[in-house]
C-alpha cells in the first residue's frame, strides 16, 4: 500500500486554468461581491468614510477633518488608501470599502509568497484559500475600516523580515 502523499500539483494546461478561475472566483465573492450594497452598519465605518471625503472635498491630503475639524485619532495613510479609492469609484459604500478590500486581497497573496518561499508553492496556495475562506476576512474586507490595511502592512512587514532571515535574503528585511 502506497502511503505516499500526491502534490497539489497542477498537471495540465486546462486544469491550471481552471484552478486559476476558481481561485480568481471565490477571492472575488469573499472579497468584492455587493461590496457597496449595504448601507454603512456602524458609527466607525461612516465616521472614517466622512473624514475620507473630506479630504478629497477639501483637497488637503495632509490634514483630516471630520465634520470640518482636525481629526488626528487614525493614521492618514489609511484615508489617503480609501479617499484614493473614492477617488476612483465614486464617495459611496464601495469607494469607502475598496481599500479594506484591497487590504485583505493583500494579505492573501502575502500569505500566498510566504508560504511559497519558505515551504512550496502548494502550502502557499492552500494556506491563502484558508484565510480567504476564513469568516473574519469575509467580514473585514466588508468593513471600512482600517483592520485589514493595517494586518496587511503588519503581516508583509513580518514575512519581509522573517524570509530575509530564513533563506539568507538580507535586502527584504528593509522592506520590513
Amino acid at each position: 500500500m502506497d502511503l505516499s502523499i500526491r502534490p497539489l500539483g497542477i498537471a495540465t494546461s486546462r486544469n491550471a486554468i481552471v484552478h486559476v478561475c476558481a481561485v480568481a472566483a471565490l477571492l472575488f465573492i469573499v472579497l468584492f461581491w455587493r461590496l457597496g450594497t449595504p448601507t454603512f452598519w456602524d458609527p466607525d465605518e461612516a465616521h472614517y468614510a466622512e473624514t475620507s471625503r473630506e479630504v478629497l472635498r477639501s483637497g488637503d491630503w495632509l490634514a483630516p477633518y471630520y465634520n470640518e475639524r482636525p481629526f488626528f485619532d487614525k493614521p492618514m495613510l489609511f484615508h489617503w488608501l480609501q479617499a484614493g479609492s473614492m477617488a476612483l469609484a465614486g464617495a459611496s459604500e464601495f469607494g469607502a470599502r475598496l481599500a479594506p478590500a484591497l487590504g485583505a486581497l493583500a494579505l492573501v497573496i502575502t500569505t500566498y509568497w510566504l508560504g511559497r518561499v519558505l515551504v512550496s508553492s502548494d502550502v502557499g496556495l492552500v494556506a491563502a484559500l484558508l484565510l480567504a475562506a476564513s469568516p473574519s476576512v469575509f467580514a473585514l474586507a466588508r468593513y471600512a475600516i482600517l483592520d485589514t490595511v493595517f494586518t496587511a502592512f503588519l503581516f508583509g512587514g513580518a514575512s519581509l523580515v522573517t524570509v530575509a532571515a530564513l533563506k539568507d535574503r538580507p535586502n527584504l528585511q528593509w522592506g520590513g
